[in-house]
């Protein structure tokens, strides 16, 4: 049954053999079929323990392969796994600021608004005088200090706001107040301390919280005139649409002062999606017109003259605009 001599023929107990000498191999090769089942058992045991262990030995490999993969990917890489919601952190939003330094929020090219000089908007005060908003400013880029200049917003169409006595600034942002229904033609000039025009090599303005009331009332909407670079985010809510002189975003989604950005520099990615970021090159002047469809809500449009979307944390010497770590995005 399991080996066949090369003469007679052996069947377990059953030998068929034509001469002793047969007899004798047969009897041989009756032993060998009683021990090979039982040495084909032990085998198979051998090998299944083997194969148990191989396959322990490639898991433990498989994971040690996927623990180093993970560990040496960089930063961004690590992001597009977790998502937009991950925030990857430098080193220097992770550690204290060493002595004589603190973190701050620069955003390349920035023309920070340090108070307001004067305010009477549309000649609708709250100051009296000149009409104009006049803030003062600090050029900055990269969190370095340039120079001062000054920023005078003027209403080149009739302006009229029941709150026009809150415009000029809250908190780091300039703002302007409109009534539902209504618009303004606005100017942006800039000079130097001496009251001298400036041509500005590149200039940026964020306008934050573009939303609307319920039922699509109060709708505010921005136009910037000329052709200006737009920079909107990849998951924006904001409409754009190209119009005779210039281009406009419109608000398509509805928003209350519960989820106003605080702070011009750090925004949510809700917030940035609510915000528009223009861009002209080579200007002394440029022009915005803003406004709000009807509704029963008034509207405060607030801006800031650096793009929201380009700010990062560096670390900066205390009482001097000098960086010495990180660098914020053009």
């Amino acid at each position: 049954f399991w080996l066949k001599p090369r003469a007679g023929l052996c069947i377990h107990d059953n030998l068929l053999t034509p001469d002793p000498t047969m007899e004798q191999q047969c009897a041989s090769v009756r032993q060998s079929a009683q021990l090979l089942p039982q040495e084909g058992e032990d085998a198979a045991r051998r090998s299944g323990r083997r194969y148990t262990v191989l396959k322990i030995v490639a898991m433990a490999l498989g994971a040690i392969g996927i623990f180093v993969m993970f560990s040496t990917l960089a930063p961004e890489s690590l992001q597009h796994f977790a998502g937009r919601s991950a925030t990857i952190l430098s080193e220097e939003e992770t550690s204290e600021a060493k002595e004589g330094y603190h973190f701050e929020q620069v955003c390349g090219i920035d023309y920070k608004l340090t108070k307001v000089l004067h305010n009477n908007l549309g000649g609708k005060g709250p100051d009296d005088g000149k009409e104009g908003i006049l803030y003062a400013a600090k050029q900055m880029n990269g969190g370095e200090f340039v120079r001062n200049i000054l920023v005078k917003v003027s209403a080149e169409s009739e302006y009229d706001s029941k709150s026009s006595g809150k415009n000029g600034m809250v908190h780091d942002f300039a703002s302007i107040r409109l009534d539902p229904g209504g618009k303004v033609d606005l100017n942006f000039t800039f000079y130097s301390e001496d009251e001298e025009l400036l041509t500005l090599s590149t200039f940026r303005i964020t306008y934050y919280d573009l939303d609307e009331a319920d039922g699509g009332k109060s709708m505010e909407y921005v136009i910037a005139h000329g052709v200006p670079k737009v920079d909107l985010t990849k998951d924006s809510v904001l409409k754009k649409s190209e119009v005779k002189g210039g281009v406009k975003v419109v608000a398509t989604t509805i928003g209350s002062s519960s989820d106003n950005p605080s702070t011009s520099t750090e925004l949510s990615n809700a917030q940035e999606d609510k915000s528009a970021v223009f861009e002209y090159s080579d200007v002394d002047s440029v022009a915005f017109t803003v406004g709000a469809t009807t509704g029963t809500s008034p509207r405060a449009f607030a801006f800031a003259l650096h793009s929201a979307l380009a700010c990062k944390q560096v670390e900066v010497q205390d009482e001097l605009n000098h960086v010495v770590k990180g660098a914020a995005k053009d």
